[in-house]
C-alpha cells in the first residue's frame, strides 16, 4: 500500500483530489438546478412530477451508475431525490 501511495507523485495526488472537488461541486450544482426547475414548474402550475418520469425513462436508457468523480448525480438518484420532495 505504501508503495502505492510512493509511486504517485504529489502532483497527481493534487490533480485527482483537484477532480473529486470538482465533481462533488458540479453535483451539488445539478442538484440545486433540479430543485430551481422544480420551483419554476410549480410557480407556473406545470406539473413538476414529469421530471421524475424524465429522469426515470434517462435511467432505464442508460443505467444509474455514478460515482464519487462523475459530474452529474445519477438519473435514478435524482428521480428519488426529487420524489422525496413532492411527499
Amino acid at each position: 500500500a505504501s508503495n502505492t501511495a510512493a509511486a504517485l507523485s504529489s502532483s497527481e495526488l493534487g490533480e485527482l483530489g483537484e477532480k473529486l472537488v470538482n465533481a462533488q461541486f458540479s453535483q451539488r450544482q445539478e442538484n440545486e438546478a433540479d430543485d430551481y426547475a422544480i420551483e419554476l414548474m410549480q410557480r407556473h402550475d406545470l406539473n413538476a412530477e414529469a421530471s421524475v418520469a424524465a429522469l426515470r425513462k434517462i435511467e432505464a436508457k442508460y443505467g444509474n451508475d455514478s460515482s464519487l468523480f462523475s459530474s452529474h448525480p445519477a438519473a435514478g438518484d435524482r428521480a428519488e431525490r426529487l420524489e422525496a420532495s413532492f411527499q
